[in-house]
């Protein structure tokens, strides 16, 4: 699998930021709010497998994952939900745009 370019032709800008570096990067915004989420145990060597089979049958699947992934994306666990909130990999951000 290679790289993905840009509609333009060049490659995408990826970036990880801390929370501290979150708070940085919209110190001039108003009203800031973060979330953290998105942890999967299917991510994780050897067990993963054992662990996704698990939950499609534990947790059943959603059916958006056809439009996006092309196969019914499993529905997250409850732990999964739970882990996410303090070691998930995706911030979620909301803020107020300074006038």
């Amino acid at each position: 699998m290679g790289r993905q370019a840009a509609a333009d032709g060049r490659e995408p800008d990826h970036r990880c930021y801390s929370r501290g570096g979150i708070k940085r990067l919209f110190r001039r915004f108003r009203s800031v709010a973060m979330r953290k989420g998105e942890f999967y145990f299917y991510l994780i060597p050897k067990i993963g497998g054992y662990y996704r089979a698990y939950q499609i049958r534990r947790y059943g699947t959603h059916p958006g994952g056809l439009l996006a992934y092309g196969e019914p994306w499993p529905i997250q666990s409850p732990l999964e939900l739970r882990l996410g909130r303090s070691i998930g990999f995706a911030w979620f951000i909301s803020a107020t745009k300074p006038f």
